[in-house]
């Protein structure tokens, strides 16, 4: 009650300004927390209303509106799961048309290797993951095994902003496991899994 309080009172405070976009954030979370899923997604549309161009806010609003389709029953269920899996998308797009606008800008052709900017390959990366890891939630291996498999070949080197290889190939490994590709998830292990 006292977050939520103090939430508030800084919301009345900064309502128009850039400032309020991370009490907005921190009020979903808290709303998120309670399994007001509704509220939630409201708190993180007027984040992202403040923020267009965040790329992080697609992933909240996506993570909320599929956790709130695996909760409830019906027909709401595969609207919500849609309309999540189209904010996953919808960074998915933007990420790789400033992606391949950077491979074209360099006059390479190719998916592999290393082109375009870090950021711009960094950010493709992540919406990859996060598409993936939206499709594993929901139990799509086949899905997600490709997405995870393009983080794998986009992500040859570690890169300035951090290195998601081995999560992406953590989870391949748990999908080849739990259809009985032991071997194969052994291989991967030893190639992407560093402790």
């Amino acid at each position: 009650k006292k977050c939520q309080g103090f939430l508030q009172r800084q919301l009345e405070k900064y309502t128009e300004s850039p400032e309020a976009a991370g009490y907005f954030v921190l009020n979903g979370h808290v709303h998120l927390s309670k399994g007001k899923f509704g509220d939630a997604i409201d708190a993180y549309d007027q984040a992202a209303s403040l923020f267009p161009k965040n790329s992080f806010m697609p992933v909240l609003q996506g993570s909320v509106m599929l956790q709130q389709g695996m909760a409830t029953s019906g027909s709401v269920r595969h609207a919500l799961i849609f309309r999540a899996i189209s904010f996953f998308l919808h960074e998915y797009k933007e990420a790789a048309e400033a992606y391949y606008k950077a491979v074209q800008g360099k006059g390479e052709s190719t998916f592999r290797g290393d082109h375009g900017s870090d950021e711009t390959k960094f950010r493709l990366t992540i919406a990859l993951y996060n598409l993936a890891r939206g499709f594993h939630y929901l139990a799509l291996n086949n899905l997600s095994f490709q997405f995870y498999g393009k983080v794998l070949e986009l992500q040859d080197h570690k890169l300035s902003h951090g290195d998601i290889t081995c999560d992406a190939a953590y989870n391949i490994m748990t999908i080849l496991q739990d259809s009985g590709a032991w071997e194969i998830a052994r291989r991967l292990s030893m190639k992407y899994i560093k402790i």
